[in-house]
């Protein structure tokens, strides 16, 4: 009983020393690698002007809704959109959807790379490249178009190419407008007029 004692206290008595030992180790290993860290290194900043960011105040996917004099309801979208710095009035939009239903229900949609809202004029100016898709099966290029909010009325301002149920066209101007009178719209093209007919 005395020799287990005996190996027992000389195991514990060792321990008492070993283990202090490996764990001073331990931490002398951890320290001797450890890296010297620089803060201004580990932390990410993104490149942004904070100037910028003030002047430029940006909207995410705004949509903007009226009903035009004539009755017909007028949808307007955008990815992103901006105020002018010098008149909150007008907006910039980028990748803009505009819908223009009468209340018969025609339709006429309108897809734009970038646009200007003007709240004063009531008018929106759409350029980058317009397709526009009407319900009686046209669908209609051009480079700029403008519109007015408060009646029912859009025009280009460049030449059009048009796909439709007669076949291919093309003209210098587009006019887009409600029929005195109806509920139904009426495109008119004009300023040098070429159509390639179609027969079913």
């Amino acid at each position: 009983m005395a020799r287990y004692d005996n190996a027992h206290s000389r195991v514990v008595a060792w321990l008492k020393i070993a283990l202090p030992l490996v764990a001073a180790a331990i931490l002398l290993v951890l320290f001797l690698q450890a890296r010297t860290i620089q803060p201004a290194q580990n932390i990410p900043f993104a490149d942004i002007d904070a100037a910028d960011l003030a002047r430029e105040q940006r909207i995410g996917n705004p949509i903007f809704a009226t009903q035009t004099d004539s009755g017909a309801l007028l949808q307007f979208s955008a990815a992103s959109a901006r105020p002018a710095l010098n008149d909150p009035a007008v907006i910039f939009g980028q990748d803009l959807v505009v819908s223009l239903q009468a209340p018969a229900g025609d339709r006429i949609d309108l897809l734009a790379r970038d646009g200007v809202l003007d709240g004063t004029s009531e008018t929106l100016e759409l350029g980058g490249g317009v397709t526009i898709t009407s319900s009686a099966g046209y669908r209609i290029e051009t480079d700029r178009m403008a519109a007015r909010m408060d009646a029912t009325l859009l025009e280009t301002g460049s030449a059009v190419t048009a796909e439709g149920p007669l076949g291919r066209l093309e003209a210098g101007k587009l006019r887009i407008s409600l029929i005195p009178d109806s509920d139904s719209y009426v495109l008119v093209f004009n300023a040098g007029v070429k159509l390639v007919y179609t027969p079913k």
